[in-house]
């Protein structure tokens, strides 16, 4: 399934389908989550852990005194639920920091499908732009769909690789005629 998901996101960004690319590739986190932690209950909490310890850790800034936005799990899968749920992909949604309880965050999103550069290079850009008053910060996303597909696409690659195992709750064929 991880395969033949991957290689039809590929194609879909190949064709400029990109938000059919996205779409694909947001569900990643959680059919890997399910591989990797069956026993959670919730899968919002198996997607944000799985997508956490393969991807997140490290988008985040490697200047811990510098508290910059990023791409973590709680974003991401707000970002698919939006998009999943409303078909609404530039959302903006209140988030609570986990570090700072006192703090409300809304994220905006400016997706961006490069058509001249589909490599992993292209970067995502952050930034804390505005304080709404004193407990909410506005925070900009522009967000390359080519790099989120192809970073989700290489990792759930590398990860059904190394765990094919796990992936035993699949109980379907797909049958192509």
């Amino acid at each position: 399934m991880i395969e033949m998901l991957v290689n039809q996101i590929n194609k879909s960004l190949e064709k400029g389908c990109y938000i059919t690319a996205l779409v694909s590739a947001i569900i990643i986190p959680d059919i890997c989550g399910k591989a990797e932690f069956p026993e959670c209950e919730s899968n919002k909490s198996r997607y944000i852990k799985w997508y956490e310890h393969n991807i997140g850790q490290y988008e985040k800034n490697p200047d811990a005194s510098k508290e910059i936005p990023y791409m973590s799990g709680k974003v991401i899968w707000s970002l698919r639920c939006k998009l999943l749920h409303e078909g609404n992909p530039a959302i903006e949604d209140k988030v609570k920091d986990s570090k700072d309880e006192n703090y409300t965050y809304n994220y905006n999103f400016e997706l961006v499908y490069d058509t001249n550069n589909s490599s992993l290079t292209s970067c995502d850009k952050a930034s804390v732009i505005e304080c709404i008053n004193e407990k909410t910060i506005k925070k900009y996303h522009s967000v390359s769909i080519n790099r989120l597909c192809k970073v989700l696409c290489s990792t759930a690659k590398v990860y059904f690789k190394n765990n094919k195992d796990k992936f035993n709750f699949f109980d379907y064929t797909i049958k192509i005629k």
